[in-house]
């Protein structure tokens, strides 16, 4: 449930507006309007914002960035450098262990990784047995 502003501040609380102060003349674009080939990329890019697929909250790319995209070549993101950043941290389960059961052999296992979050735990034996 959403509480609005009003009844937030009513009670006491704080309240953030997420505003954008973006500069005067600078030009948006969306993701759809950047070529998805790092080659086919002009150095216009830099002089833009791109409007994230995500929160639709505009971002630019810098010179940097940019070289660096088409050293390793890259594609421009879709997303601004916080969301991939949070995207990141997904990943990371900050070192719980959780009780299992090993994918192959039904072995009680300790695991950082949940079968129930759609991860495939393996004993050790079993591992060893499928990389091997």
């Amino acid at each position: 449930m959403i509480i609005p502003k009003e009844k937030v501040l009513e009670l006491g609380g704080w309240w953030y507006d997420d505003k954008v102060n973006l500069p005067e003349g600078i030009k948006l674009i969306k993701t759809n309007e950047v070529e998805l080939d790092i080659k086919n990329v002009k150095d216009d890019i830099l002089d833009v914002g791109i409007i994230s697929e995500g929160n639709s909250k505009p971002f630019k790319i810098v010179k940097e960035e940019l070289e660096f995209y088409r050293r390793k070549n890259i594609a421009i993101p879709r997303l601004t450098p916080y969301e991939r950043i949070v995207n990141r941290f997904k990943y990371v389960n900050n070192f719980k262990v959780f009780k299992d059961k090993c994918f192959k052999c039904d072995l009680e296992i300790l695991s950082s990784y949940k079968t129930s979050d759609g991860f495939k735990p393996y004993c050790d034996d079993c591992y060893k047995k499928e990389i091997y």
